[in-house]
């Protein structure tokens, strides 16, 4: 009996001693809670099934730490100018609202693979979609006591699920919390085809007709065609908008029509789409 006292009177003194040395424990920082969630589309509540796979969420009432699922749908979002012209954007952004306690920082995996945070400035969203190499666009407010946190995703408008999982870090990156999951998801009928396609106004361009008939060699009276690419004329000039998620800029194409320029141009991704303008001051989205 009396050893047993002299060794927990030992362990009391050396835990009191490395106390009074200022060692401390890192302790699991709170999960995140989501607090809302905004998008053209709604929130998931019971089943949704995908090609391969069966979700099912609770939905909770928010704020909530458990996994929530929230539905981009249509797939294409139609939009107005100011000249009341009509045209089409796919609907690829979600911006999700998250809170943590203060003094903490946040971290988003897709899978194994943490994804790049940008910081929000002006009229930036994110380029890439979720996945192994997409980024978020992030902005934060801290009150003293909570950390309110805005990501923005792009959703990949091929995949009819795109799961992220956020953790909340302590500051120093030892330790986090348990993982807060939200799924993006597309009904089966509303996913892109072709991800490479061109989203333009108005309906879908047909190939353009190239006259590859020549003169009857035979009729003296029919003229030879004059020098050029387009039945015997040059190119024309257009000046177009091009509006990839609510930014704007104008370029210059060349074809033998407007239907033929916007097929020779290769805009940089499936959320985009073109005005034909005259001059720059037109091009709002």
């Amino acid at each position: 009996m009396l050893i047993r006292i002299a060794v927990l009177a030992t362990m009391l003194f050396v835990f009191m001693a490395c106390s009074s040395k200022g060692v401390t424990v890192n302790s699991i920082p709170g999960q995140p809670r989501i607090v809302s969630g905004h998008l053209h589309g709604q929130r998931v509540c019971d089943e949704f099934r995908t090609t391969d796979q069966l979700f099912n969420f609770t939905c909770a009432a928010l704020p909530t730490h458990g996994a929530t699922g929230w539905q981009l749908s249509p797939l294409d979002i139609e939009t107005q100018s100011t000249s009341n012209d009509i045209g089409v954007r796919t609907n690829l952004f979600v911006a999700i609202v998250i809170e943590t306690p203060t003094m903490t920082r946040l971290k988003v995996m897709f899978k194994n693979t943490a994804m790049t945070a940008v910081d929000a400035k002006p009229n930036v969203l994110p380029i890439t979609s979720v996945g192994h190499q997409g980024e978020y666009v992030v902005s934060t407010s801290d009150d003293g006591t909570h950390k309110t946190w805005t990501l923005i995703f792009r959703v990949n408008p091929c995949m009819e699920a795109s799961e992220v999982n956020i953790f909340n870090m302590s500051m120093d990156g030892a330790s986090r919390s348990n993982p807060l999951s939200v799924v993006f998801l597309r009904a089966s009928t509303e996913v892109r085809e072709n991800c490479g396609g061109l989203a333009v106004t108005g309906t879908s361009l047909q190939p353009p007709v190239t006259d590859t008939s020549l003169p009857d060699p035979t009729t003296p009276s029919t003229p030879a065609l004059p020098g050029g690419p387009c039945n015997g004329q040059a190119e024309q000039q257009f000046t177009v908008c091009e509006v990839c998620a609510h930014i704007s800029a104008v370029s210059g194409v060349s074809g033998c029509s407007f239907a033929e320029a916007l097929q020779n141009y290769n805009l940089p991704n499936a959320g985009c789409y073109v005005n034909q303008v005259s001059d720059s001051t037109q091009c709002i989205p």
